[in-house]
């Protein structure tokens, strides 16, 4: 309690300095801390020591990206210098992934070995099944410091180089954001949302998870899709490479406006949809987003965060059922309540419907993990659509037409 007492002191007299010194630097018309992203790519290019960043797509996302920070995240000094961090560690990636292209030809022209995909809204449970199921022998599902550092920075790079790297970002997240862990669970060891390894695109909805980039996300819910998914097939043939005895398992709801695009690059996907009620939805991502945003920022609108990411899961949800009808791969539809109710025989049924059988062991480790997950739980996420400013009559209505597509019993 003592040692909890004093780390939220040190981070209040920090946040406070920062905010002072960034409130200062206004004043004079100048920022500490550039986000430039020329500047950007440049100390990336040093950094990695390499010139190539591909495909310059990736440039409006980034020009967009960094515009919203400027106009709309309200960062103070430790935010921008987080950013910072974050943007330079993505277009390190980037440089990484060429090169990897460039160096290992016969990796990014081998067949790809059909992948499991998980994508829905998100707060529907992909987490736990994601999790359980990856202790299904012969499944492989990325933990978080290969997805932040999926490729070595020269051959040879023993692993725990990155995972050391990772475990320092993740220290300081967790610091920065201590109200987050009763709501996400997660460590670097842990297996998480393959969206962490699409940073290197500047199209995902990741970056909004960090901060409030109300106009960048707003401009990714409707983007075109097709290069960043074919980045996406050169990052899980590179994982694959790693692991070419396992199925990867990945999950992701970032995926779920862009299915067209990701079915086009990954045509050998295994594609599972969650669905929940989008009321309940709408509201626990809201108390998630909030508790992980509000650690870099000191913009403080809970209604307009609501209003904003009920946009974007409309239009992601439009977009989805749009695309639907016309995938080239079937798409395996699960209910949260259906899941929750039984996750054990639910996962079965996931690898009955793609053919795929459930290794002897499958059921005794999936249970296990369900065990000692319900052990370490702490306290359950409370969370209410009035803290901001939302009615759930209103909600329901107004994505109806998802509901209706998508009943309970599915």
């Amino acid at each position: 309690m003592r040692d909890r007492l004093h780390s939220n002191m040190i981070r209040a007299a920090a946040y406070g300095a920062a905010r002072t010194l960034q409130r200062s630097a206004k004043a004079f018309g100048w920022s500490p801390v550039s986000l430039e992203p020329e500047t950007l790519e440049a100390v990336a290019r040093r950094s990695a020591r390499l010139d190539d960043f591909g495909d310059p797509y990736y440039r409006e996302g980034l020009g967009r990206l960094v515009h919203s920070l400027e106009h709309d995240a309200d960062l103070h000094l430790i935010g921008r210098v987080y950013m910072r961090r974050l943007i330079g560690n993505a277009l390190i990636n980037r440089l990484l992934l060429q090169e990897h292209r460039r160096t290992r030809p016969e990796i990014h022209q081998a067949p790809l070995r059909p992948p499991i995909i998980i994508t829905g809204l998100p707060r529907t449970g992909s987490t736990l099944l994601h999790r359980m199921m990856s202790r299904i022998p012969g499944l492989f599902a990325p933990p978080y410091w290969l997805l932040v550092r999926p490729l070595p920075t020269h051959p040879g790079e023993p692993d725990e180089v990155r995972r050391s790297a990772a475990r320092r970002e993740m220290r300081w997240w967790k610091v920065i954001t201590p109200s987050v862990r009763a709501k996400h669970k997660t460590g670097i060891t842990m297996p998480e949302e393959c969206m962490l390894a699409l940073s290197l695109t500047f199209q995902t909805q990741f970056f909004n998870s960090v901060v409030p980039v109300e106009s960048y996300l707003a401009w990714y819910a409707t983007s075109d899709r097709r290069q960043k998914y074919a980045d996406y097939r050169s990052i899980l043939l590179a994982l694959q490479a790693a692991h070419p005895d396992k199925t990867l398992l990945l999950k992701a709801p970032d995926h779920l406006g862009g299915l067209d695009a990701l079915c086009a690059a990954v045509p050998e996907a295994k594609i599972v949809q969650l669905h929940r009620d989008p009321v309940a939805v709408v509201n626990s991502l809201a108390s998630l987003v909030s508790s992980s945003q509000f650690g870099l920022t000191g913009r403080r609108d809970p209604q307009r965060l609501a209003a904003y990411l009920a946009d974007y899961l409309e239009t992601t949800l439009r977009r989805s059922l749009e695309q639907r009808p016309h995938l080239p791969v079937p798409v395996l539809d699960i209910h949260y309540d259906r899941l929750i109710a039984d996750p054990v025989d639910t996962a079965a049924k996931i690898l009955a419907g793609f053919d795929q059988p459930l290794p002897p062991r499958g059921r005794a480790a999936m249970a296990k993990y369900l065990a000692s997950a319900s052990q370490a739980q702490r306290s359950p996420h409370l969370y209410s659509g009035a803290e901001f400013g939302l009615d759930d009559a209103k909600t329901a209505e107004r994505f109806k037409f998802y509901s209706a597509s998508f009943a309970a019993g599915t």
